[in-house]
């Protein structure tokens, strides 16, 4: 996996990492305590080539999606940027 490749994680893989970054940060973000939380064996998460980096990198792409959509209409619609804020 290289530093192009898009991340996809399920909801459950989602929802464990952002609760084990809201315990530790990213210090205690490991593999072990994210599948704990997810109800999976870390070898698992492993297999399907995971790592901490790339969670990180799937939550940081669904939020940049999310502003995307978000802010793309307000930006691109007609008037002013006053009137469109």
């Amino acid at each position: 996996m290289n530093e192009t490749d898009v991340v996809q994680i399920d909801e459950a893989l989602r929802d464990a990492t952002i609760t084990v970054l809201g315990e530790g940060g990213f210090a205690g973000l490991t593999l072990e305590r994210v599948a704990e939380v997810a109800g999976r064996a870390r070898s698992t998460l492993w297999r399907h080539g995971l790592t901490r980096e790339s969670l990180v990198q799937a939550l940081a792409g669904e939020l940049a999606e999310d502003f995307r959509a978000t802010m793309y209409p307000i930006l691109t619609s007609h008037g002013t940027g006053r009137e469109r804020l």
